[in-house]
């Protein structure tokens, strides 16, 4: 079994830090590295990045330091962890309103009928934040047989899982899940109360 790092150096891959320490994408950003996301960074080194950008060596140093510190607390730190209650599929009757409740995400009669309506031979939705965007991460969604080895299964239905990472199950809690019909801008609408800021164009937030 490969053991994994747990010292991140300044010739580490971009896509290498933010895989393992998510939460470095606000640092990068800081770092006025908010090409992260671009093809680049999956080979771009740390610090030809931020010599790109006018760090000196002692600068590069310092920011290896921060984003070392950043990744200890990130271990640290204890993501919220699914209970019992979050597998199982709550109905909630407000206002008039329906929704189905799972994982902390509460998911609007629409949405429920179109995800069950677009399903086709599918077995489950998978929902993530992945890494993108002005403001750090964006929200990818697409019908998948079944999850990712780091995601977990929740039921929404006999037809119909979600399948979440612990981050994206963390950062979504307490989430409205609406669907939007259109020509322009349809699909799922995330209402999320976690978020810190959003880019204009609302496809992009920040935690």
């Amino acid at each position: 079994m490969a053991v994994e790092p747990t010292k991140i150096t300044k010739y580490w891959p971009i896509s290498k830090i933010i895989e393992l320490y998510p939460d470095s994408v606000e640092l990068m950003i800081e770092a006025g590295l908010q090409c992260f996301n671009c093809s680049a960074a999956n080979t771009e080194r740390l610090n030809e990045g931020l010599k790109l950008h006018g760090f000196t060596e002692d600068q590069i140093s310092e920011f290896v330091d921060s984003l070392n510190l950043g990744l200890k607390e990130f271990k640290e730190k204890n993501l919220k962890k699914p209970t019992d209650k979050d597998f199982k599929v709550e109905l909630l009757n407000e206002v008039n309103k329906k929704y189905y409740q799972i994982a902390g995400i509460k998911i609007t009669d629409t949405a429920y009928n179109a995800l069950h309506e677009l399903l086709d031979d599918f077995k489950g939705l998978q929902i993530k934040l992945d890494i993108g965007g002005c403001s750090g991460y964006t929200y990818t969604y697409d019908f998948k047989n079944e999850p990712e080895k780091d995601e977990q299964t929740f039921q929404l239905s006999e037809n119909l899982a979600l399948y979440l990472n612990d981050f994206t199950f963390d950062k979504l809690y307490g989430t409205l899940i609406d669907f939007k019909f259109g020509i322009k801008d349809a699909g799922l609408k995330f209402i999320n109360p976690n978020i810190k800021e959003s880019c204009h164009c609302g496809t992009s937030v920040g935690f």
